[in-house]
């Protein structure tokens, strides 16, 4: 078995807004993930150091419940524990539906909730366990993990982002390549679905002023503001980083491979 440190990794983001269709409660959208899967394997046969960790959002199985029974807040009153069993049952649901994509895509997918790896402690993460996941990936196995509901020590429970997931999982892994898969081709200058006069930026540094408008009635992970610093903390640990629209064909593929795609790269 190989050490990972051996290993091609490549850590995948696959976003809820991709792998869902955000506005319509518990909607998987498998045409998009099957042929995300097909991408991947294409990306893992050109070389048998090649390995894959995914992580994948909660989009409409997470977000919608999570936001009206205020998850994030902590615990609140009772009426929040039927929200929080909800929103558990949810998320594992839509990981088994992207594992068994996956596996009928011929890729060794095993699932890896969040709190197999995580302890949290009001919202912040006070202790990892990287090891199972470490052995899976170098037994050539595809670990997938996701944005969830979590016992959190000091407030019950709270919401631990995909996105937070990938900022550790980028400090432990140490990938080749990071690729977040979104629904739009990149970041851009403003929110492009709220407007015309906006511009993909081809290469963004923490430098860079971005607006972080965006449309929040669903999302109860943090925001663009915190996908952005989300992306600045996993490309300090990766060799490449890189944010593409999942939902156009190719994309990924050629992102992981290295080719020119239509994307933005951190830098």
């Amino acid at each position: 078995m190989k050490s990972t440190a051996d290993l091609r990794i490549a850590l995948v983001k696959l976003g809820g807004s991709v792998v869902t269709d955000k506005t319509s409660l518990r909607s998987f959208s498998r045409t998009h993930t099957a042929r995300l899967v097909s991408e991947l394997r294409r990306f893992l046969e050109g070389d048998d150091r090649r390995r894959a960790v995914i992580v994948h959002g909660g989009g409409s199985f997470g977000h919608i419940v999570a936001r009206r029974y205020r998850i994030a807040e902590g615990f609140r009153d009772q009426r929040q524990l039927r929200g929080f069993s909800v929103v558990r049952r949810d998320m594992r649901m839509l990981n088994a539906m992207i594992v068994e994509t996956m596996m009928s895509g011929k890729l060794p997918a095993i699932s890896m909730p969040p709190e197999s790896i995580f302890r949290i402690d009001m919202g912040r993460i006070v202790h990892t366990d990287a090891e199972p996941l470490r052995y899976a990936v170098s037994a050539g196995l595809i670990p997938v993990s996701f944005g969830d509901a979590v016992m959190d020590a000091g407030r019950t429970f709270s919401i631990l982002s995909g996105d937070t997931i990938m900022e550790f999982l980028s400090r432990e892994l140490k990938p080749e390549v990071t690729v977040f898969c979104t629904d739009v081709d990149g970041v851009f200058t403003s929110n492009p679905k709220h407007g015309s006069n906006v511009e993909l930026i081809d290469e963004l540094s923490p430098s860079e002023s971005v607006s972080t408008d965006n449309d929040s009635r669903f999302d109860v992970t943090g925001g663009m503001s915190r996908k952005l610093e989300a992306l600045f903390v996993s490309s300090s640990f990766s060799g490449r980083t890189v944010v593409v629209n999942g939902l156009r064909p190719g994309r990924l593929r050629d992102a992981l491979l290295g080719k020119k795609v239509i994307c933005t790269r951190i830098v």
